[in-house]
C-alpha cells in the first residue's frame, strides 16, 4: 500500500504543479495583452494627436500665405491715369 499512496501522492504533487504553472502561464499571457492593448491605446492617441497639431500648423502657413497678396495689394500704388504710355 505505499506504493499507491506514495505514487498517489507523487501524482497530487505533479497536478499541483501543472495547475501551477497553468495558472503562472495564464496571468503571465493575460498581463502581456493587457500591455498590449494599453501600448495600442498610447500609439493610436499620439498619432492623433501628431494629426491634430500638423493639421493646426497647416492652418497656420495656410493663413500666412492667404495674407501675403492682401500685404502686397495694400502696399502697391495705384498708377496715374494722365500717364499713358
Amino acid at each position: 500500500m505505499s506504493k499507491r499512496s506514495s505514487s498517489a501522492a507523487n501524482w497530487e504533487t505533479s497536478l499541483l504543479s501543472a495547475n501551477w504553472a497553468v495558472a503562472f502561464c495564464t496571468a503571465w499571457i493575460a498581463g502581456s495583452v493587457a500591455l498590449l492593448g494599453m501600448g495600442s491605446l498610447v500609439t493610436v492617441s499620439f498619432v492623433l494627436v501628431q494629426r491634430r497639431v500638423t493639421l493646426q500648423q497647416i492652418n497656420v502657413n495656410l493663413s500666412k500665405i492667404s495674407d501675403q497678396p492682401r500685404a502686397l495689394e495694400a502696399t502697391r500704388t495705384p498708377p496715374s491715369k494722365g500717364m499713358r504710355s
